[in-house]
C-alpha cells in the first residue's frame, strides 16, 4: 500500500501480524477460488476487477472480528473501491481498500466522485466512527481527503520507489 489516510479519533488497529484486517490492492486471483487463497484464521472479502484480467482489491479479516461488507451505489463498475464496516473493541471502523491504476479505464474525477459519494454516505449516517482509507492511489491527488473530510495522511505521499534490497 502506498497511501493510507485515517480519521483522527479512536485508536486505529496496527498493521502488524496481529492486525484484525489486512487490505490488499492489485490482487491477481480472479481465476482462483477463495479456497486457493485462503489464509488460516482469516476470511476473505474480495472485489475482483470487472471485464478484464487481473486486478481487484480485497480484505483478509480475522475470523473473530465482527465485520460486514458495505454496499454503496456504484457510479462505474471499473472503479476499484471496497468498503467494510468493522466493530472492534466497541469501536466502529469503516475501512476502504482502493486501487487507482496507472492507466485506469475511468477518469480521476469519476474515481474521486465515487470515493466522495461513499464518504458522504458514511459520514451522514454515522455520528461516531473512524474512517480509514487505504490503497494504492499511484499519482492520484488525494489532498481532498484531508481538506474536505478531515482525514490525516499517515504514509508519506510518493512512497515509490520501494527500497531496493540486496539479493
Amino acid at each position: 500500500m502506498c497511501s493510507v489516510v485515517t480519521a483522527v479519533g479512536s485508536a486505529v488497529p496496527s498493521t502488524t501480524s496481529e492486525s484484525p484486517e489486512l487490505p490488499l490492492t492489485e490482487i491477481l486471483v480472479k481465476q482462483l477460488t477463495d479456497s486457493c487463497v485462503n489464509i488460516n484464521g482469516y476470511r476473505l472479502l474480495r472485489r475482483d476487477r470487472v471485464n478484464t484480467k487481473g486486478g481487484g482489491v480485497c480484505f483478509y479479516v480475522k475470523n473473530d472480528i465482527m465485520c460486514e461488507e458495505c454496499q454503496f451505489d456504484s457510479h462505474n463498475v471499473c472503479i476499484e473501491i471496497k468498503w467494510i464496516r468493522v466493530l472492534h473493541l466497541s469501536c466502529v471502523y469503516y475501512i476502504a481498500c482502493c486501487y487507482y491504476p496507472p492507466k485506469p479505464r475511468h477518469t480521476a474525477d469519476q474515481f474521486i466522485g465515487q470515493l466522495r459519494s461513499d464518504l458522504d454516505n458514511i459520514m451522514s449516517n454515522n455520528d461516531t466512527c473512524t474512517v480509514i482509507v487505504t490503497g494504492d492511489f499511484n499519482k492520484l491527488n488525494t489532498t481532498f481527503l484531508e481538506s474536505e473530510y478531515g482525514l490525516t495522511q499517515c504514509v508519506p505521499a510518493g512512497c515509490y520507489p520501494w527500497p531496493q534490497y540486496p539479493r
